[in-house]
């Protein structure tokens, strides 16, 4: 769906000041979190509140913390804010049975900056995951909080966010609602971020077969210079344009999950 709306605004010269974000829930409220934090972008949330928001659990990689970063929210550096959305500290995945019975795969978080790229590349290229668990276990305890963690037990939420060094080789697993629910209280503070308590009910498209605006359930009509769907499986804008199903079944180790 973004392909056919950015590449309208760039051929056309055409500037972006107001897009639209249809859906809420973590997709949504982050996406329009980050873009807030822009000079000179309208945005508006299309947030229905009878449409409930799926989702039991967030799990998360390092990567958060540049999420975090993007979006400039102070209260990402406190302990309490974890708290609040039920949140744990994650220094590793493990992955039992990885590839073949019996085999068993550490997944490191850690900051890259300090190691040698070429020994790197190696390791990477031999296959980490094809390591013993012994010699898993070894790069761990020299190169990774998880590692270092594991010889002297686990951490709580406060003693990580005292420690500002360990903030790259960690990550969350919080609720997935409750997050979404902190991020849109503090994305709704900032005074060119509104919330509408509507649905698409028609997608209307131009000559290029680009989204040209939206009708929403209530009758109201909707413009925007960008569209952004975040309405998780139904996909409506994308729905709209005709966009492809792209199945990566064939390329999944696990296309399930079990919930206990």
């Amino acid at each position: 769906m973004l392909r056919f709306t950015i590449f309208d605004a760039v051929m056309r010269k055409k500037p972006i000041s107001h897009l639209v974000i249809a859906g809420g829930g973590t997709a949504g409220w982050s996406t329009a979190a980050i873009l807030s934090s822009l000079p000179g972008l309208r945005i508006t949330v299309l947030e229905p509140s009878d449409i409930p928001t799926i989702g039991v659990g967030e799990s998360t990689l390092p990567h958060i913390h540049l999420a975090h970063q993007k979006m400039g929210f102070e209260v990402f550096k406190s302990a309490d804010w974890l708290d609040s959305v039920d949140g744990t500290i994650k220094l590793t995945i493990e992955f039992a049975e990885f590839e073949a019975k019996e085999k068993l795969w550490v997944h490191p978080f850690f900051d890259a900056y300090g190691l040698d790229r070429g020994w790197l590349t190696d390791r990477l290229l031999r296959g980490l995951p094809s390591d013993t668990e012994q010699e898993q276990a070894s790069f761990m305890f020299a190169h990774t909080s998880a590692g270092r963690r594991r010889k002297r037990g686990f951490i709580d939420n406060a003693s990580w966010f005292s420690q500002a060094a360990c903030s790259k080789e960690a990550a969350f697993h919080m609720n997935a609602l409750a997050y979404a629910k902190s991020l849109k209280a503090m994305t709704l503070q900032r005074p060119q971020v509104q919330v509408l308590d509507d649905a698409i009910g028609a997608v209307t498209k131009d000559a290029d077969g680009a989204i040209a605006g939206l009708k929403l359930r209530s009758g109201a009509s909707l413009t925007a210079d960008l569209y952004i769907d975040c309405t998780g499986s139904s996909a409506m804008l994308l729905h709209a344009l005709d966009e492809p199903w792209v199945s990566a079944h064939e390329r999944l180790f696990v296309d399930g999950a079990w919930l206990i």
